[in-house]
């Protein structure tokens, strides 16, 4: 009888440690993450250009908050993948590159009119990702961080679309 309790016992621990465990990320959490890294990089080297090239001041303000909010979060970023034993780019992929170099070939209100564009469609696209990434997510850390970006992309995206709207050198 004592042996049948102590297995009981064993058991209940056992499943009661076992839901208590972190699940981990799928593949495409990880996939995921490696984009969301090199995403994040690239912002702030547009963000850069914007501070460096940008003729309205708007912009100038608004690339200076991408430097530095979009440093911030991929700091944390990656304190979250070494958490959970995700390797995460520490550079962007091609693509990122390439939207770098084309925005750098730019100047004067060009280069205005196109960092907007592309600060417009890389947040939208990034709400719906972040908004996808988190409705499918598991892990609770990760799915916690989610959750605390996707306002954060909104605002920025909300941001950006006012300098479109705004048009001036605000």
């Amino acid at each position: 009888m004592r042996a049948l309790s102590m297995y009981v016992l064993f058991l209940v621990l056992s499943i009661l440690l076992g839901s208590c465990q972190e699940e981990g990320l799928s593949e495409n959490d990880k996939m995921f993450m490696s984009l969301a890294g090199s995403a994040g990089i690239m912002e702030v080297e547009m963000g850069k250009l914007a501070q460096q090239r940008g003729v309205r001041t708007d912009v100038r303000r608004y690339g200076d908050q991408m430097v530095k909010e979009h440093t911030e979060i991929n700091v944390e970023f990656k304190q979250l993948a070494e958490r959970l034993q995700v390797e995460v780019p520490d550079q962007m992929n091609e693509r990122n590159q390439q939207m770098v170099r084309d925005l750098a070939a730019l100047q004067g209100n060009q280069f205005d009119a196109k960092y907007i564009d592309t600060m417009i469609a890389d947040h939208q696209f990034a709400v719906e990702k972040f908004g996808e990434a988190h409705a499918m997510a598991k892990n609770k850390a990760y799915k916690t961080w989610l959750a605390k970006m996707i306002p954060v992309v909104k605002h920025h995206l909300h941001m950006a679309q006012h300098l479109k709207a705004s048009r001036t050198d605000g």
